[in-house]
């Protein structure tokens, strides 16, 4: 395979490029630095994504992370994270070549093919996926700085549905030094405190990303800011263990937090406890439509990457001051957290 950075000239590559795969009339999605089409892979036969990158318009750094995310994804070879293929580089454009995903985005899958029987019992599946690529990739010392709706896409498996990561644009890899890091990237709304506060931060910052995408698909809009609780209409359709999750994954304190591997323990991903497991979540289906609609990522999301940094973010503003989860039993008892995010929203810096 041709990986970007291998001992050839730049008319090899292209040439090289031109010779592996043979392009489809279809665009999957367009930015303002790159476009996402159909390509077919010549010796195969099967069909595939590719994001083609106009290297004029971007910066050094920004180049460097393009060949930083390819290196890092051919690291990474899991049924939860979406399949490398290849990479080409010339003096013009940049080749990141995917598995093409043809369930769509996560958003898009729940609120068309499983609109009329989305409920918790489906929320738990999509998280164990998530989480199983998490824990993997942060097992090959991996971060990816970026979990969010957009960032999970949907493939079939021997006729079930696999929920993979995408997007590895930010990740970064620890192997070899420090497992904390600095900078804040990725998308307002998912970040974590840690992050916000331009703290050294870990793993962690990727699981509560993990709790604000389990909040939106149970109750179909984002945390958002102030405290955060459940709306009353969905008392009654969502169990005591999802609320305790929540509580696990959107701890603002990273030390606190839920890692991967106990996530996939807790009684909502192992399906202990089963409580409103099949009841349709029905306000959250509609809000989920309502959001899929208005973003530019919804085509998008048919294929392994993202087309573009400048994709428009998710509406929703970091954490506020606290967390409060009530459990949906008569018990009333309230899991209360003083939020350390002091940053206002317009202090907050982002490559995008």
């Amino acid at each position: 395979m041709a990986i970007c950075g291998t001992s050839r000239s730049h008319d090899e590559a292209a040439l090289e490029f031109a010779d592996c795969y043979h392009k489809e009339s279809e665009v999957l999605g367009l930015g303002s630095f790159s476009v996402v089409k159909i390509f077919t892979e010549k010796s195969s036969g099967n069909e595939c994504a590719v994001k083609i990158v106009k290297k004029a318009y971007l910066k050094p750094d920004e180049i460097r992370l393009l060949e930083q995310e390819s290196n890092i994804l051919s690291k990474l070879k899991h049924r939860n994270v979406v399949k490398f293929k290849d990479s080409f580089s010339n003096p013009q454009f940049y080749y990141l070549v995917m598995e093409l995903l043809t369930g769509g985005g996560l958003y898009q899958y729940v609120t068309t093919k499983k609109r009329t029987s989305h409920c918790e019992e489906n929320v738990v599946w999509y998280m164990r996926d998530i989480l199983n690529g998490l824990h993997y990739c942060h097992g090959m010392n991996i971060i990816h700085r970026d979990l969010k709706p957009m960032n999970l896409c949907v493939a079939f498996d021997l006729g079930r549905e696999v929920v993979k990561l995408i997007d590895f644009g930010v990740a970064v890899d620890t192997k070899g030094r420090s497992r904390y890091r600095h900078g804040i990237v990725g998308t307002l709304g998912y970040r974590a405190p840690e992050m916000i506060n331009d703290e050294k931060y870990g793993t962690a910052v990727d699981l509560y990303g993990c709790g604000c995408v389990l909040y939106n698909l149970l109750i179909g809009c984002h945390p958002g800011s102030g405290e955060i609780s459940l709306p009353s209409p969905h008392r009654g359709l969502i169990s005591n263990p999802a609320v305790d999750l929540l509580a696990k994954l959107l701890n603002p304190y990273q030390d606190k937090r839920i890692t991967a591997a106990q996530a996939l323990n807790h009684s909502f991903c192992s399906l202990r406890e089963r409580g409103a497991l099949n009841k349709h979540l029905d306000i959250a289906v509609e809000r989920l439509t309502e959001f899929t609609q208005k973003k530019m990522w919804k085509t998008a999301a048919a294929v392994g990457v993202i087309t573009s940094v400048a994709m428009a973010p998710i509406v929703g503003a970091a954490m506020g001051t606290s967390l409060r989860l009530e459990p949906l039993s008569s018990s009333k008892k309230t899991v209360t957290f003083s939020n350390p995010t002091t940053r206002k929203s317009s202090d907050v810096r982002s490559r995008y």
